[in-house]
């Protein structure tokens, strides 16, 4: 089977993030995998010391270095800067800065779960994704949830993640519906949202599908409108 290479990150007083291998007898002969959810700052740079790390190997004795030649896979189950896919002209284009961080490590595939905007596989280089329908796939969760729900409903936060769940809806033969969702332009937090449905929502199962969730306040308030309109929630 597949070989897990154990390590312990830590900090050096100064904040720097490293990490230190918890043992030395490792078998180098086969691809290196790197999966990585790269949820902060300092993830992404760990990543990139283990990615130095690992292309060159340490064999005996061993003060010698030599290139790793083996391939070397990155799977992303979450892309850093995926909402930031376009430069503004205050804001900084957090994708852009990104990608160029990891095609500078040089990776032979990097696979991206779901990513938040295709502009994702515009950016990145050698890069394969397994989208929302595939990663739906995978569970058997949302297909027992379809099944014993027949009317159940998908409910997108807003016209971009509409875009992405059509799959989805057409897939299960469900309806769909959206929301329009107004944004504070100094902090960015949903500060209004209207529900748009043509259909009675009394007494329907619901399920919230979003692109991306953080700090779930667009849940919360999608939550409160669908309330209203007297949902089931058992």
């Amino acid at each position: 089977g597949d070989e897990e290479i154990k390590y312990t990150a830590f900090k050096f007083s100064g904040g720097e993030v490293s990490f230190k291998l918890e043992d030395e007898d490792y078998n180098f002969s086969r691809p290196l995998i790197y999966k990585t959810d790269l949820t902060s700052s300092d993830s992404i740079i760990l990543l990139c010391l283990l990615k130095e790390y690992f292309d060159c190997v340490r064999p005996n004795p061993p003060s010698i270095r030599e290139p790793y030649l083996m391939p070397r896979f990155l799977y992303l189950n979450y892309t850093p800067y995926g909402r930031q896919d376009r430069g503004e002209r205050l804001e900084p284009f957090g994708l852009k800065v990104f990608s160029k961080i990891i095609n500078s490590l040089k990776f032979d595939r990097v696979t991206v779960y779901d990513p938040h905007s295709y502009v994702t596989g515009a950016l990145l280089d050698n890069v394969s994704f397994i989208d929302r329908l595939s990663t739906c796939s995978f569970h058997d969760y949302p297909y027992n949830f379809f099944v014993r729900n027949k009317d159940a409903i998908i409910v997108s936060p807003d016209q971009g993640a509409f875009k992405i769940n059509d799959e989805i809806a057409r897939k299960y033969n469900k309806y769909h519906i959206f929301a329009n969702k107004t944004r504070d332009k100094e902090t960015g937090e949903v500060n209004g949202m209207t529900l748009i449905s043509d259909i009675p929502l009394k007494g329907r199962n619901c399920v919230i599908l979003d692109d991306i969730c953080d700090g779930g306040r667009t849940f919360i308030e999608l939550h409160k409108l669908l309330k209203k309109e007297g949902i089931n929630e058992a």
